[in-house]
């Protein structure tokens, strides 16, 4: 895709391309009907719109994240109302959207923190894809508060989407390489070859209790392609 200028404009409305918006479009829909559909196959027509719609948010965020060096105020709270919006529309409880949201928030102080110099190696292995995955168990606990289930991850769960998202640091090494903050940390320690913290990866990954052995299996054998 062509280089795109998106430095931030003089308002709160950051502005895609309509092929970046198609694109994201895409990645939405596809990651409802793998996530989301399966445990909430029948949602009403205007909630699973909703659905979609708050993760083509998500989607945005990373977006405006990945391919801009400074950060418009403007535009990171015109994120987190549309956030709130959303959980308002579903009548969700102010509490429960604060943790929903605060994940998120933190997340987006890690991404802010590489603009200042920190390295994501600088934080520990399993807050930082903790907090990265956070978008999943926002999904996740929305599903179940509209099922009129507990709003809650269990251990396992929890597990589960912090491989995953390990697994998409290494699936996404060519992708991330165009993009000068794409908060990939497994590539920045392949760039900075930093062997204690490559080693840190097989260590933790083989350290999770319960974790699910093909994917961890998956993961390990993917990490063994590269070398430092």
């Amino acid at each position: 895709m062509e280089s795109k200028d998106l430095s931030p404009k003089p308002n709160d409305n950051y502005i895609l391309t309509p092929d970046e918006e198609r694109a994201i479009s895409e990645k939405a829909e596809e990651l409802y009907a793998k996530r989301i559909a399966p445990y909430a196959p029948d949602l009403a027509s205007p909630t699973r719109e909703a659905i979609i719609n708050f993760q083509k948010l998500v989607f945005v965020v990373d977006h405006y994240f990945e391919h801009n060096q400074q950060l418009n105020p403007a535009f990171l709270n015109s994120f987190w109302n549309q956030f709130e919006k959303f959980l308002d529309d579903l009548q969700m409880p102010k509490e429960l959207q604060a943790t929903l949201l605060q994940d998120i928030k933190d997340y987006a102080d890690i991404e802010a923190s590489i603009r200042i110099g920190r390295k994501l190696a600088e934080y520990e292995i399993r807050f930082f894809y903790f907090k990265k995955s956070c978008d999943v168990r926002m999904q996740r606990h929305i599903i179940r508060y509209l099922n009129t289930q507990p709003a809650l991850s269990s251990e396992p769960e929890i597990i589960r989407d912090i491989l995953e998202e390990i697994e998409d640091d290494v699936d996404d090494i060519a992708e991330d390489e165009l993009t000068p903050f794409g908060g990939n940390r497994f590539l920045e320690i392949l760039n900075s070859k930093n062997i204690e913290k490559f080693d840190e990866y097989t260590t933790f990954i083989n350290s999770l209790p319960n974790a699910p052995q093909d994917l961890v299996q998956r993961i390990l054998d993917k990490m063994s392609k590269f070398k430092l």
